[in-house]
This record gives C-alpha cells, sequence and structure tokens, in this order.
C-alpha cells in the first residue's frame, strides 16, 4: 500500500528539482550581476510537461524560448531600451566591452544541453503523473499569490513581492502597458504651443556666453520647507566662483522626455514616438547653437536606446552623443536606473570644455531617479532627521542623492576648464513618492536655477 505511494512521492520530488534547476541557473546569474528576478519563474514546468510526453525536441526549443525571456528581464535591469529591435545593437556593445560575456555563452549553451539530455532521460512516462501534480501544486500557488501580492516591476527594475511568476508574462505586462507603448505610436509628436523653461535665457540671448551646461536634473522637486531646498544648494551658493543669477520654480508636467523637450526645444509633447518624427526640430536649442558655431554635446549615463534617445538627439541638433555604450572602459554603475554613475561622468565635461572654445553641453542626470537607490550614495551629507524624515522614507533618499549631486557639482565647477560658463539646472519631473513624504515637495513643481562660474 505505502510502496506506490512513496514512489510516487519520489518522482514529485525528483520533477520538482528538475523544474527547479534553470531557476537556480538564473537566479545565480541574477545574484553576481546585481539585478532583480522572481524565485521561481512557472514558465519552465512547460518543459517538464513535454518531456514526459516524450517531445524531445519541442522541449529543446521551449528551454530557450523560456531561457530567452528570462535572459531579457536579466539584460534590460542592465541595458535598458524600449525597443525589442534595439537588442542586437545593445549586445553587440556588452560583448565589446566585456569579451567574458562571450564564454558566458558558451558556458550556458554547454549546461543547456546537458540539462536536456538529462531531463529527456529521466522524465519518461512513468513520470506523467507526478508532473501533472507538481503542475497543479505550483498553479494553486501562483494563482493565489496573483490575488494577494501586487507586482510593480518595470522594466528596468524587475523587482518583485511575488516568489513564483512568468517571466514570459512578466516582459508582455512591462512592454505592453501604456508608456512604452506611446513610444510606437504614429503621428506627429509636438503640440502647436511654445512653453515656458528654464532654458528660456538661452533662448532669448544664444551667444551671450561662449560656454554652456544645462542640466535636466532627474526628479529634483520644490521642497515645501525653503530650508531644505537651501541645504541642498549650499555649496554651490557659497562657492566663491559662482556669480549667482537667479533661482526660481517652474510649473510641469509629465515624464522625463516631456523635460527634455520643453528645455530643449520650448515644445509640449502629444505623443513620444520621437524616433519616427521627422520635422519640428529645427528651432530646438541645439540646432540654433550650432548654427552659430558651438560644438553641442549631449551626455547621459543610460543607454542611448533607452527612450529612443540615440535617434532623436541628432535631430535636436547634437554633434556628439555620449551614453553607456559610448565609453566602454568606463568602470562604473549605478542603481537608482541602471547606467553610469553621474559622477563617473564629470571628467567627460572637463573634456569637452578642454578642446572646444564655444560649446553648449546637455547633461540629463541619472542617479536620483526613483526608486532612490541608496547603494548610489558614497557621500551622505544631508540630514533627514533635521526635516523629521525617515531614511527608508522615498523622499529622503531622494534628498540625500540630491544632496550628493549638488555636492560633486560644486566640486566640478572648480576646475578652470568651466571658467566663463553660464550654468542652469532644472528638473525634469516632480519626484515621483510613493509613501506618506510626497508630502515633503510641490505638487507639479521642479526647480530651476542659474548661475555664471566667474
Amino acid at each position: 500500500m505505502y510502496l506506490p505511494l512513496f514512489f510516487t512521492m519520489k518522482k514529485f520530488i525528483q520533477t520538482i528539482i528538475i523544474f527547479l534547476l534553470p531557476n537556480i541557473f538564473w537566479q545565480t546569474v541574477a545574484f553576481f550581476l546585481d539585478v532583480h528576478r522572481v524565485i521561481v519563474n512557472f514558465d519552465y514546468l512547460a518543459i517538464v510537461l513535454v518531456l514526459v510526453f516524450n517531445k524531445k525536441r519541442i522541449g529543446f526549443f521551449l528551454f530557450f524560448f523560456i531561457s530567452f525571456f528570462d535572459f531579457l528581464n536579466i539584460f534590460s535591469q542592465i541595458f535598458p531600451f524600449i525597443r525589442l529591435l534595439d537588442l542586437i545593437y545593445l549586445i553587440k556593445f556588452a560583448v565589446y566591452a566585456n569579451p567574458i560575456n562571450i564564454l558566458a555563452f558558451i558556458f550556458f549553451l554547454v549546461l543547456s544541453c546537458f540539462y536536456i539530455k538529462f531531463s529527456a532521460q529521466k522524465l519518461d512516462k512513468s513520470y506523467r503523473l507526478s508532473s501533472v501534480l507538481c503542475t497543479n501544486f505550483f498553479l494553486v500557488i501562483w494563482i493565489a499569490q496573483n490575488f494577494l501580492v501586487e507586482d510593480h516591476s518595470r522594466l528596468w527594475n524587475m523587482q518583485s513581492n511575488r516568489i513564483l511568476a512568468s517571466q514570459i508574462l512578466n516582459t508582455y505586462n512591462v512592454r505592453t502597458e501604456g508608456f512604452v507603448q506611446s513610444f510606437s505610436d504614429k503621428g506627429n509628436v509636438f503640440q502647436n504651443k511654445q512653453t515656458p523653461s528654464a532654458s528660456n535665457e538661452i533662448f532669448k540671448t544664444p551667444t551671450k556666453y561662449e560656454k554652456m551646461i544645462l542640466i535636466v536634473n532627474e526628479s529634483w522637486g520644490v521642497g515645501k520647507k525653503a530650508d531644505i531646498q537651501q541645504d541642498l544648494l549650499k555649496e554651490i551658493m557659497e562657492n566663491n566662483q559662482v556669480q549667482w543669477l537667479w533661482k526660481k520654480p517652474l510649473n510641469v508636467n509629465g515624464f522625463t522626455i516631456d523635460g527634455e523637450i520643453r528645455e530643449l526645444c520650448q515644445k509640449t509633447l502629444q505623443g513620444f514616438n520621437l524616433k519616427d518624427q521627422q520635422t519640428g526640430f529645427q528651432n530646438c536649442l541645439p540646432n540654433i547653437l550650432r548654427a552659430k558655431g558651438y560644438y553641442t554635446v549631449a551626455m547621459h549615463g543610460a543607454t542611448g536606446a533607452m527612450y529612443d534617445r540615440k535617434y532623436w538627439y541628432p535631430k535636436v541638433g547634437f554633434d556628439q552623443q555620449v551614453f553607456r555604450e559610448s565609453l566602454p572602459d568606463l568602470k562604473s554603475r549605478c542603481y537608482s536606473f541602471p547606467g553610469f554613475c553621474d559622477r563617473d561622468l564629470q571628467n567627460q565635461i572637463i573634456s569637452q570644455f578642454g578642446q572646444h572654445k564655444k560649446i553648449f553641453l546637455y547633461w540629463l542626470s541619472l542617479n536620483t531617479h526613483v526608486n532612490y537607490d541608496l547603494r548610489d550614495l558614497k557621500d551622505d551629507q544631508f540630514d533627514c532627521k533635521k526635516y523629521q524624515l525617515d531614511q527608508s522614507m522615498s523622499a529622503c533618499r531622494n534628498l540625500k542623492l540630491q544632496k550628493q549631486f549638488f555636492h560633486n557639482l560644486s566640486q566640478l565647477i572648480q576646475n578652470p576648464e568651466l571658467k566663463g560658463t553660464y550654468v542652469v539646472i532644472v528638473g525634469d519631473h516632480t519626484p515621483p513618492i510613493y509613501d506618506e513624504s510626497r508630502k515633503v515637495f510641490a505638487e507639479s513643481q521642479v526647480e530651476s536655477i542659474g548661475f555664471y562660474i566667474k
């Protein structure tokens, strides 16, 4: 009586182990790459079901198909991108930047062949009952979990509270949500009206200064308490090389890309497919300045494939674009959003200003992006307790990273190459805050400042 039950349980456990093996492999990869992954990918159960019905070729195909989505969700947390066609472009860069990735791929192929061969030999017809039981067991957990736990994964951050999930469904969900899909919409993306911008002074008198820096600062909001902003800007305001010109809040709406177009073109977007947009860029600031003899540079620590910047930055008028893939030898990584650390890009600014007499440099910062990851904080100078904020709160983490950004900037502007430079810094949008500390910032406003380096 107990013997058949023993063998059924034994095969049930063996089936679970075979199902978990590829999960263990990809979980190990995610651990060493320091990215997020759901603990158990439910999709690999399909391979078990196919193999017990002696469909080895289908099982072999399914394994690589499912593994592709595991790879995609890990890769996009290191090299984020919108369009799947850009995956080839980024894989080429990843291989060039680190040739050991080729060896890793070969290692994966070898392991895969061993896994499929082992699984196909082990899972015969006698395992059909155990495979069905295994599938039903995990299916019940998966369905129950979907009702009990929400998943807020994003294309560039697959952090999830769920233990069990489908990587295929995760990919579908993050790549079919409205914002991502809008990058494929057809039609004119620009509205007709002109939009106020912090860069307005440059638009009005474009040749007043020979050297200019425009910084769109990720998630820089307006603190309801004036002393918060004074705390952030203290080192710049007290810098003897700074001639303070102005400071003012700006009413804004939208995403980062809205803030970019607002400052570069004084336009408002009604869509995000700037890749296919062919007109409307002629009066953008870089095009205006380039026509007047300025060398124009755009710099951003993420990949150029994110939000199609590698496609539309040249249309706006940039002679040169500096993205993550532009600097394959730079050993830098930050986590709030996948890309280089802002502090490690400052030497690029010094180099550019040393080479060009008339230059306009646009810098879109990165490391103050939600979720405000404190792994990016190397120089903690902001005291949250002073403003009754706990360190776990989103606003506190945002302000710590902002303080670090302005501290590093205050050191940058002391370099002699930047003497005679007009600097404008403006937030792209209000900081996204998801806890009670959202009351720290004014709604629909960003801060903006302008100063001259003597």
